[in-house]
Formats: structure tokens, C-alpha cells, sequence
């Protein structure tokens, strides 16, 4: 057997894994919240909690969206729990009037412990001590939220979902017909719209003209009465001679009966016609162009009534369920007006983001969820279409922000129209002198610009201030 002295590369090659294990530990010890061992420890505090079903260790303590610190460990104490907090530095000692309340962050349940730092006089509870459990804040359910409501706002929400109740029981199945044949006629209707909008100019010019035609040819009361006699005799005559205009014509005559109301009522007030010539010829010229543009539209109109027998169909299915469910909804919707008061502030805030702040993200998942590809055999394979992308950011954990950091959670509704031409503006700046633990990547950060307050409603604040609707 040969015996021989390992060489320093055989040697050190373990070596320098062993260092890189180590490290790679640490790290990702230091990433879930753990300490490090040997290492300094910070301003630590127990904190009673009356439960703390979604803090774990390494979860954040934040106080004002900001976090300053971190969960050390969760230990339960019968049904109640007890919580080691570590607090940075700089914010460290805190008093003895600071207040502590369990929130969650996530829709999938992430806590967090938030701390109200109450006034700066108070005494400052010593490290390693424990905060009073008359200053834990239990978190804020549903039904406690809804208490905040006045009684008469409480009062009419609930007779607003009892009628709801009401409304849809044993009705689910024509509700869903409802929905069901609803998008035919929504999507007609949308094109019917956009034609209409095409020719908004000339449909202006031509019913502002038709107040002063109307009652022109009210003062003609004789010439009016005969022209509804003649109608009279004509639907008759149809309705003889055409069964399927028969449920047509029982439906007229309610209509006729109002107008011989209304042509004795212009004809008390009727004079020459001559005034309705006169207004007439006042109005043709705007009347031509709108009719050469109906013209030039008629392939279009055309196509559209081409689609509207399926519509009708639909309608015709869809609509007698609708109905039955607005007749029964109807006591509910008498208590709208207060429920709709809380929501109506938050649907004009959507409305105010819609472009491009709102549309942009919901394009954007759109586009991402629509991807296809040729698969083997020929398939169409459907597949995302994003790109991930890696930067100095992607990398989570960190203690502070990074001083690249431009983040803006209160971005006002045009914040985006000078995306290109200058940098986006940040909610603040406080965090460009922060240690940049990762280097930006590229041509490095932008400058960070401060958006400062913007008017909502009137109101100019650093973030919108919501309001319950005025009742008028």
C-alpha cells in the first residue's frame, strides 16, 4: 500500500465546502426570521396575545405599514398565546402605553403583529420585559366592523339581504336563465351603442330641433286627431289580416287612448302649422347629413339586425324569469339608497383609476392566461405568456427597503401618463439613504421623485379620504 501527504487542493476542497454549507445555512436561517448564532441580539419584549392563530416565527411587527421588527417565537399559554418580539434598533425601547393588535396582510391568512407607539412621554418598557395585556387590542372580526354602521344603516343592510333572501328563494334556477340569456342581448346592445355614439353630433342637432317640431305640430289638433283615427283603422285591419301582429295591436290601444289625451291637451294650446314649417326648415339642414351618414352606415345597421332574432329569442326566454325576480326583489330595493351610500365612494374611486392604472393590470393578466402553443401531434396547447423577470428587488427578506425602492401604494389616478418621458413617483423617500445590500441592475435606480398630496373629491391629501355618499 502507498502511503503520501494529501496535497492542499485535496485538502481544501472540503474545506471550502463545508464554509459554503455554513453560509448557505445561515442565510436562509437569517431569511425566516432566526437568529444568527453568537449574534447580537436586539430590543426584545413579550407581548400577550388573546390568540395568534396566524403569527408563526420570523412573521413582521409593522407600526404604520412600516416593519420594525420581527416575531422571535409563539408559545401557548392555555387558550391564550405569548409572543417574543424583537425590535430594530431605531426603534427601539418602546413605551409603556404602546398598544399591540394581531392583523392579517394576505388573503391566504399572513399575520402580523401591528404596534401603535401611543405618546412620546410615556415610560419606556425596559428590554426583555413584557407589555401590559391591558395594552393587547383584540383584532377587528366582520360583525364587529359592521357595528360601526349606524343603527339605521345596520337596520336597513339587513332588510336589504332579508329581501335579497326572499327574492332568490327557490328562484336560483331563473336567476341563472336570466344571466345565462343575458349576453346576447348585452352584446348587441354594447354595438348599438357604438353606433349611436358614431353619429352623436348629428342625433344632437336633430333631437334639439324636436321640442319646437312636436309642439308646431300640436297646433294642428285636427290634422293630429284624423292622422290617429287613420292609424286606428290601419292597425285593425292588420291585426285582421295578420295573426302574429295580433299581441301587437292589443297593446296599442292603451297607447292610443294616452295620445287622444295628449291631442286634446296641445289642441286647448294648438295654433297654425306654419310654426312647425318653419322650425322644419330650420332643421333640414342638420337633418341631411345625419341622414347621408345613416347611409353610409347601413351595412352596419344591417349586420346588426341580422343578429337580432337569436337576441330576441334569448330575450324572450330570459326575460319573464327576470321579471319574476325584480317583482319579488321589490321591497328589498327600497332599503338600497342606505346600503348603496357605503359603496358608492368606493365605486367612484375604481372609476377615477379605470385608465390606465385599473385596466392596465387587468389587460396585463388577460394577455398572460391567453398564450398558445403547437404541442406534439399538432395540438394547440394553451400555456402563459409572461416573462419573468430578475432584478435587484426579486430577492425578498430584506431588513429595510432597498434604497432602489420606489413603491407608491397611494398612486394617483394620472400617475402613470408620464410613464417614458420622467421617473414614476414614489410615496416617499425615506428610504435612499438605506444600506443597498443588492446593487441595481441596468443603468441603475431612478431618482426618486415625491408625489405629495393630490385632490380626490375635492379633498387634497397625501391618499384618498372615502366619505359616505350625501343622501339628496
Amino acid at each position: 500500500m502507498e502511503t503520501s501527504i494529501p496535497s492542499w487542493r485535496r485538502l481544501g476542497l472540503p474545506v471550502v465546502f463545508g464554509l459554503l454549507c455554513v453560509v448557505l445555512t445561515l442565510g436562509a436561517l437569517r431569511m425566516v426570521g432566526g437568529a444568527l448564532p453568537l449574534g447580537a441580539k436586539g430590543y426584545e419584549l413579550t407581548v400577550p396575545l388573546p390568540s395568534a392563530t396566524n403569527l408563526v416565527v420570523g412573521s413582521d411587527v409593522q407600526q404604520a405599514g412600516v416593519r420594525i421588527g420581527r416575531v422571535r417565537s409563539v408559545v401557548r399559554t392555555g387558550s391564550r398565546a405569548r409572543a417574543l418580539i424583537e425590535i430594530d434598533d431605531e426603534f427601539a425601547p418602546l413605551g409603556s402605553e404602546a398598544a399591540a393588535t394581531v392583523r392579517t396582510k394576505t388573503m391566504l391568512g399572513e399575520g402580523y403583529l401591528e404596534i401603535a407607539p401611543g405618546p412620546a412621554s410615556a415610560p419606556r418598557l425596559r428590554d426583555g420585559g413584557r407589555m401590559p395585556a391591558g395594552n393587547v387590542r383584540p383584532a377587528v372580526q366582520l360583525d364587529e366592523f359592521l357595528e360601526t354602521f349606524t343603527p339605521p344603516t345596520r337596520a336597513r343592510f339587513r332588510s336589504f339581504l332579508h329581501g335579497f333572501g326572499v327574492a332568490f328563494d327557490r328562484r336560483s334556477k331563473d336567476f341563472s336563465d336570466a344571466l345565462g340569456s343575458f349576453a346576447p342581448l348585452a352584446t348587441s346592445a354594447d354595438e348599438v351603442l357604438d353606433e349611436l355614439d358614431g353619429q352623436q353630433r348629428d342625433l344632437e342637432q336633430v333631437l334639439a330641433r324636436s321640442g319646437v317640431v312636436f309642439d308646431a305640430i300640436g297646433r294642428r289638433e285636427g290634422a293630429v286627431r284624423r292622422a290617429v283615427g287613420s292609424a286606428d283603422e290601419v292597425l285593425r285591419e292588420t291585426a285582421r289580416r295578420n295573426a302574429e301582429l295580433t299581441a301587437t295591436v292589443r297593446a296599442l290601444p292603451p297607447f292610443l287612448r294616452e295620445l287622444r289625451r295628449t291631442a286634446d291637451v296641445v289642441r286647448a294650446s294648438s295654433g297654425d302649422l306654419q310654426a312647425g314649417v318653419g322650425a322644419l326648415e330650420r332643421a333640414a339642414p342638420a337633418v341631411a347629413p345625419a341622414l347621408r351618414s345613416i347611409g353610409r352606415d347601413v351595412p352596419a345597421f344591417t349586420s346588426l339586425f341580422d343578429e337580432l332574432p337569436p337576441v330576441l329569442r334569448a330575450g324572450r326566454a330570459g326575460f319573464p324569469a327576470l321579471t319574476r325576480v325584480l317583482d319579488a326583489a321589490g321591497p328589498s330595493l327600497r332599503d338600497v339608497l342606505g346600503a348603496t351610500r357605503e359603496l358608492q365612494p368606493i365605486m367612484e374611486l375604481l372609476a377615477a383609476y379605470r385608465r390606465p392604472s385599473l385596466l392596465g393590470p387587468l389587460s396585463n393578466v388577460g394577455s398572460f392566461s391567453n398564450g398558445t402553443m403547437v404541442g406534439p401531434g399538432g395540438r394547440i396547447l394553451h400555456r402563459g405568456g409572461g416573462a419573468i423577470t430578475v432584478w435587484n428587488e426579486t430577492i425578498g427578506g430584506w431588513i429595510k427597503r432597498l434604497p432602489t425602492n420606489r413603491a407608491n401604494p397611494y398612486l394617483k389616478p394620472d400617475g402613470l401618463d408620464a410613464m417614458g418621458r420622467e421617473p414614476l413617483q414614489s410615496y416617499d423617500c425615506r428610504n435612499v439613504g438605506n444600506v443597498p445590500y443588492v446593487p441595481a441592475t441596468g443603468t441603475g435606480a431612478p431618482p426618486c421623485v415625491t408625489q405629495g398630496p393630490w385632490t380626490y373629491n375635492g379633498r387634497s391629501a397625501f391618499y384618498p379620504r372615502l366619505l359616505p355618499a350625501p343622501v339628496r
